[in-house]
């Protein structure tokens, strides 16, 4: 689709203000040419999922909380259904934290939704069609091997559309901008040696250290809130800071950052190096919180249990000593060893067989 009298600038980042400024107009017609590429994949998913995004009545926040009513249905009704005390405390802390935090989070977004960043997000639709939106682009456009964003901006809600670094797949994410988030506080479940682990494998995975010194993550799983939760006990802030705007679905993205636990860990590198000294069950424990928290799975092939844990390329020397560690360890882990001691969070809540476990790498 041709737009015709768009403004095109390299963004400029000005000092103490939060919003890009146009630097300079983009006269190359190659650039002009990716940038309309970005702009009408934008269109295109809009259009797709036009049902959810520009509806009166349905928003992107409803599948979230219906998913989120009927899990609280399911805790609620199984909280005393267990004879250990552990798990019908955890399950009585998870269902509190979505009762007095998440779902009421999820319901004030929603109503914001509805009374402004809809309309907004369609009135930027309508510019955009009639050229009067100024796109501000960073990256190079030119090079595939290295990213190239656009963004388009209006009150409340801003748009960047993103053609990742090698592998030219595209995100675009809806920033949902004057989103304050709420603050939880959560008790501490998990005993010293438990606890340390799970922070590690938390923030070695898709947790990060922000730069003041938070950890944080961001995350489309309502149930990595409860596992950040179990990681970092005491006050957390959560947000609901934008929706990812993907070709098959639309998803809404929490953030949690830990308050309670600034500046407690300096890098991930010094990380990496406390988890190479973790004695055998400490290190069963960072496994799966690193699974519960990152790019994880566990499942069954071949009548083994296979935990995978995907890293990307960017990691792999921050990552290089636990996997030489993970492949010492493959042969002899049992289910039964790396629930040690978390066995009431895994075993009986994710239901986990017992049996033969085996660990691999994917690159």
């Amino acid at each position: 689709m041709a737009l015709n009298g768009l403004r095109i600038c390299w963004d400029i980042k000005v000092r103490d203000e939060k919003r890009l400024r146009c630097d300079e107009e983009v006269g190359d017609p190659r650039t002009t040419e990716e940038v309309m590429k970005l702009i009408n994949e934008f269109l295109n998913r809009v259009e797709k999922h036009k049902a959810i995004l520009l509806s009166n009545l349905i928003t992107p926040f409803d599948h979230t909380i219906s998913a989120l009513n009927e899990w609280l249905r399911k805790i609620e009704t199984n909280i005393e259904a267990s004879n250990d005390r552990n798990v019908a405390e955890l399950r009585k802390t998870m269902y509190e934290l979505s009762m007095g935090g998440i779902r009421e989070l999820a319901q004030q977004v929603r109503e914001a939704w509805l009374s402004k960043y809809r309309s907004e997000l369609e009135e930027l639709i309508v510019k955009l069609m009639k050229g009067e939106v100024t796109v501000l682009i960073k990256g190079d456009a030119l090079n595939k091997n290295k990213s190239f964003i656009v963004n388009l901006r209006a009150r409340h809600l801003s748009v960047a559309i993103e053609r990742v670094a090698v592998s030219g797949s595209i995100t675009i994410t809806l920033r949902l901008i004057g989103r304050k988030g709420i603050y939880i506080v959560a008790p501490r479940l998990l005993s010293n040696n438990l606890l340390k682990p799970a922070e590690y494998g938390l923030l070695l995975t898709d947790g990060t250290i922000d730069k003041d010194g938070y950890p944080k993550m961001n995350t489309n799983h309502l149930w990595q809130i409860i596992v950040f939760s179990l990681a970092y006990p005491g006050k957390v802030r959560l947000a609901i800071d934008s929706v990812n705007l993907n070709d098959g679905d639309v998803k809404v993205k929490w953030e949690l950052r830990a308050i309670s636990h600034k500046d407690k860990f300096k890098s991930k590198a010094k990380i990496t190096k406390k988890v190479l000294k973790l004695n055998y069950d400490e290190f069963l424990t960072f496994l799966l919180f690193a699974v519960l928290g990152g790019d994880g799975n566990i499942y069954i092939k071949r009548k083994k249990k296979v935990i995978d844990i995907t890293i990307g390329g960017s990691k792999h020397e921050l990552w290089k000593g636990i996997i030489e560690r993970m492949e010492v360890l493959a042969s002899r882990i049992t289910v039964v060893e790396i629930l040690n001691g978390m066995s009431y969070v895994a075993l009986r809540l994710l239901r986990l067989p017992r049996s033969g476990l085996m660990i691999r790498w994917l690159k």
